[in-house]
């Protein structure tokens, strides 16, 4: 979820209630408040600066992506241009898992790259 959506704390008052919310991380101050509390997951974005997402703020990288991780027990999902040569170090760095879009839908054959990555942080 991004930070331009509906917040968490909305979402909960609906009909969400009982559904998986993420919540986007742009700042550290962010990890103090209500709705990263309210939300199951958080997005942090981008690790890399990419061209698929231009709305960013903070290019976390490696390190920053290892601060959040040291700071929430909140399963984190990785964005930005992450591919093949980056990702296990991504994973390594703290992310639960990662979002990727270019390596995949870029790609001669988006199977194959899918099962390249999968390989890459599983192994």
């Amino acid at each position: 979820m991004g930070n331009n959506d509906v917040q968490p704390s909305v979402l909960r008052e609906t009909s969400f209630e009982n559904k998986v919310i993420g919540y986007s991380i742009e700042y550290l101050s962010q990890l103090e408040s209500q709705e990263t509390v309210l939300s199951d997951y958080l997005g942090v974005s981008p690790i890399f600066k990419t061209d698929t997402k231009k709305d960013t703020v903070t290019e976390w990288g490696l390190e920053g992506l290892s601060k959040i991780r040291m700071l929430t027990d909140k399963p984190l999902v990785a964005i930005g241009n992450i591919h093949l040569k980056n990702a296990k170090a991504v994973m390594e760095a703290g992310a639960d898992c990662i979002a990727v879009v270019s390596e995949i839908c870029g790609a001669e054959n988006p199977q194959k790259a899918a099962f390249k990555l999968k390989n890459e942080i599983l192994l």
